[in-house]
């Protein structure tokens, strides 16, 4: 009994400083809520993004907020010293952490802006972020959306008339009546009616694949975007 107590100590001793590692260096943005940062593949701890096809709607209009989550991890990283602190390892033996940006919290930016969700499931440290960007309308609260951890299950916004609580007039998910067969759908289905969409880095939009142009923010759903 004592053998295995001494066992299980020593394992755990051995754990500690793994758990506790910092993983710094460029990052490059697989989705709204995974980092690579030189071949490990990192998950911000406590949120959850829109899936990178996923879409949202605003009255009526599905527009692709899984691009625009991207989009904005991008800009939050874009030549920026990143470090993550490690909390765990998940099932896809992906590194789950808090991570930074020049100093910025990256996990409670992204939550802040509206383009993730306080993963309640394993943290609640997010939960006062949610509830601001929320209440100031922010990302994907301008509108109805599918909660991302729904979407991995099937569940598709219903074809039903915007739904905002009649004494705030706040925005908020639309419950969901029916659960749609997962398929992966094409990328260009979930841009804007297929026009141009870019990211903004540095000083121009870049178009995935193609050199800086000025074209349509992914960010913003279609009735927000400039004049072309």
């Amino acid at each position: 009994m004592r053998f295995a107590l001494f066992v299980l100590t020593v394992a755990l001793l051995a754990s500690a400083p793994a758990l506790a590692q910092t993983i710094t260096g460029p990052a490059r943005v697989i989705d709204g809520d995974t980092l690579d940062i030189d071949g490990q593949r990192i998950r911000p701890h406590g949120i959850d993004a829109p899936e990178k096809t996923q879409t949202c709607r605003i009255e009526g209009t599905p527009w692709a907020c899984g691009i625009a989550a991207w989009g904005e991890l991008v800009q939050l990283v874009a030549g920026k010293d990143v470090s993550c602190e490690m909390r765990d390892i998940d099932r896809y033996s992906r590194v789950v952490a808090v991570c930074s940006a020049d100093g910025e919290n990256i996990n409670a930016a992204m939550v802040a802006q509206g383009w993730a969700l306080a993963y309640l499931q394993f943290s609640d440290d997010y939960v006062p972020q949610e509830g601001k960007a929320r209440e100031a309308h922010l990302g994907m609260w301008r509108g109805e959306f599918v909660p991302p951890w729904d979407w991995l299950r099937g569940d598709r916004l219903v074809a039903a008339p915007t739904t905002h609580n009649s004494l705030t007039g706040r925005a908020r998910p639309v419950p969901v009546a029916h659960r749609a067969p997962r398929q992966r759908e094409p990328l260009s289905r979930m841009l804007f009616a297929g026009e141009a969409v870019g990211i903004k880095v540095g000083s121009g939009l870049h178009v995935l694949g193609h050199d800086p142009l000025h074209v349509r923010d992914p960010r913003l759903p279609p009735a927000e975007q400039p004049a072309q």
